[in-house]
Parts: structure tokens; sequence; C-alpha cells
């Protein structure tokens, strides 16, 4: 999870809300309850790209990756 101090500056690039902690150890969001977005967080690092945001309940599924993104 972010650090306290991190997650009190930044805020949603969409709607410039505040963000809050979700998700699970293993897949961590930032959440926007105002969009209703969540924003994932990879090693340590909130991928804060409107891209990469997906509606929380897909995002707390665990779907958090772009779609035709395959290796």
């Amino acid at each position: 999870m972010p650090n306290p101090d991190l997650l009190s500056i930044l805020i949603c690039p969409r709607c410039k809300g505040a963000l809050s902690s979700a998700g699970t150890a293993e897949k961590p969001l930032l959440a926007c309850h105002a969009c209703n977005l969540g924003y994932p967080i990879e090693n340590d690092i909130p991928i804060m790209l409107g891209d990469r945001a997906r509606p929380l309940k897909e995002a707390a599924e665990g779907q958090t990756v772009n779609e035709g993104e395959g290796e």
C-alpha cells in the first residue's frame, strides 16, 4: 500500500478528487470514489494513467491490465 504521505498529495487525474487505498496486498489500487475508478499500483509505483484506470468493481476483480496487451 502507498505511503500515507504520498497518498495525501496524489489526486485523481480525471476529476482531481481524493484517492484512497484499496485492493488487496497482491493487487493494490488507488481508488477514486468520485469517478468510481481504480488505478493499479505496480512495484510500489502508482500507475496514474487514464488508460490504465478501471471501474472499481472491475479493478477489484483483478482486471487491471490493458486489453490486447498479451505476450
